[in-house]
């Protein structure tokens, strides 16, 4: 990820972006529909209201980057560990796929088990928290999963 001087403290000069190619990702700042520098994302204090910008994971020591980099068959970080690391397992992604919200990624793509009904829009269009998804087990056993036909044994 390259570094850059900011012109304004709070880097609102990397929101409403008027070249499309350099928008990461469209939110709402202050209650208004935005767009945010791909160059921010992930960097500093969160410009987007759900702070969705800075929602991101630590794949290895060597590589950090947005959560919507998971899993998206485009190797982001040079061990490749946003592709082959546990989160990316047929086990741990839905069936059905979404356009994800960090613009980088492109067409539809697996949706991780962990972001559905988490109270975060991760799909554009929302599926992943509208939706009435497979899952198994009561109380603390409950957990959303690929298909039904993986809870047997559960206690």
């Amino acid at each position: 990820m390259m570094h850059f001087e900011s012109y304004c403290y709070n880097f609102l000069d990397q929101t409403n972006c008027s070249d499309p190619l350099k928008v990461g990702i469209f939110c709402e700042i202050e209650g208004y529909n935005s767009s945010i520098s791909s160059q921010k994302i992930c960097i500093g204090d969160p410009l987007c209201d759900d702070h969705i910008d800075t929602h991101c994971v630590q794949t290895s020591s060597a590589c950090f980057v947005h959560k919507h980099s998971l899993c998206d068959f485009k190797e982001d970080c040079t061990d490749k560990s946003d592709e082959t690391t546990f989160r990316c397992s047929n086990s741990s992604l839905t069936v059905e796929t979404c356009t994800r919200r960090l613009l980088t990624t492109a067409g539809n793509l697996p949706i991780r088990l962990a972001w559905l009904k988490d109270g975060e829009i991760d799909c554009t269009d929302g599926k992943d928290e509208e939706k009435d998804w497979p899952s198994c087990g009561q109380g603390q056993t409950f957990r959303y999963v690929r298909d039904t036909t993986t809870c047997g044994n559960v206690y």
